[in-house]
């Protein structure tokens, strides 16, 4: 287990000045990014498991020359149930080959309807818990059926909290900075740009935007942040 500032993955939206890639979530397939740690299914792999997973983050991506065992590309499109049934299939094996001993499955909610509605719409964020809740249902019962309960220990992760957003404290950036003197590199949740000029004129300029806003130099973030 290694902090963003170790294994590199420190944002959703990326950019690298020296080699000038840049990463999102719909460009993530580039080896350099993910090559400063190793992954659990990896370190699986050198015990002499076999390792599986199913739409986990870098998961799909060669890392060192290697990837998981079993593994899928990234396509959101895949309902919960057919990602478990994938994982409960490589977990018990068959007359073939072994099962796997280290397993890995991604679900995209609640973060997913989180991000879209805001956690204050109890509407949707209420049948999104919903969802989530069913899905833990579904997987206990299929580690049932499939006799893997009791004999595997299984670890629930959570993703980041949310706060409600509003358009009426909407900063406009333009409003202060033209984007000709930036590259921008991440939106969410903070703003992070790399001055295309003359740094100290815009971080002044960035200062003075907002009584909201606070604007910080690289070296001077604040540890929170």
């Amino acid at each position: 287990g290694l902090y963003a500032e170790s294994h590199g993955i420190l944002a959703s939206s990326m950019y690298d000045p020296i080699s000038h890639k840049h990463f999102s979530p719909r460009n993530d397939s580039d080896p350099m990014w993910w090559n400063g740690a190793e992954p659990l299914w990896l370190t699986a792999l050198d015990t002499g498991y076999k390792t599986a997973a199913v739409m986990w983050p870098g998961s799909d991506v060669t890392i060192g020359n290697r990837t998981p065992t079993h593994f899928f590309p990234y396509n959101p499109g895949m309902t919960f149930r057919q990602r478990l049934e994938n994982i409960t299939n490589w977990m018990t094996g068959n007359g073939q080959e072994q099962g796997v001993k280290f397993a890995a499955l991604y679900w995209e909610e609640p973060d997913r309807s989180g991000h879209a509605f805001g956690p204050d719409n109890t509407t949707e964020m209420e049948k999104a818990m919903k969802e989530v809740d069913d899905d833990i249902g579904l997987l206990v019962s299929e580690l049932n059926r499939t006799g893997l309960w009791g004999r595997v220990n299984l670890l629930v992760t959570s993703d980041h909290g949310m706060a409600q957003c509003s358009a009426d404290r909407l900063i406009r950036l333009d409003d202060c900075l033209h984007p000709d003197n930036y590259t921008l590199v991440d939106l969410t949740p903070v703003a992070a740009l790399i001055p295309n000029r003359d740094p100290e004129k815009i971080f002044k300029l960035l200062s003075k935007c907002h009584a909201n806003m606070m604007a910080y130099l690289k070296e001077e973030i604040p540890d929170r942040l």
